[in-house]
């Protein structure tokens, strides 16, 4: 007679996923930023889902569940939703540019290009 027992450990069965499975988790965006995501009529929302292949369901309290068909679309949707929040820059990209102002709390510059 054949049980199915749980996994020891969440962590290993997530190691051992194939990077195909589906794979869902959750954003937390701040409340103010909900509307931004959403876009006009819910078409900034239905551009990450196209662009990424994942679904997304974003909540009025900041709660954004993303699924995905894999590992690979999951983290595209992941990426363009704090690409939004970050005014469509990427934290981990680097960028050319001109400083226009210098401050004593920061230096402004506007980007002229993605390097790389």
């Amino acid at each position: 007679n054949a049980t199915c027992q749980p996994a020891d450990d969440a962590h290993a069965s997530q190691a051992r996923r194939k990077a195909h499975a589906p794979m869902a988790g959750r954003v937390v965006i701040p409340r103010t930023a909900v509307p931004r995501l959403i876009g006009p009529n819910g078409s900034r929302a239905r551009l990450i889902e196209a662009e990424s292949g994942a679904k997304l369901r974003v909540r009025l309290d900041g709660n954004v569940d993303i699924v995905g068909s894999g590992e690979r679309s999951y983290e595209h949707a992941k990426r363009l939703v704090t690409r939004v929040l970050n005014g469509g820059l990427d934290k981990d990209a680097l960028y050319m540019g001109i400083v226009t102002h210098v401050a004593e709390y920061a230096a402004f510059m506007k980007i002229l290009r993605l390097l790389g």
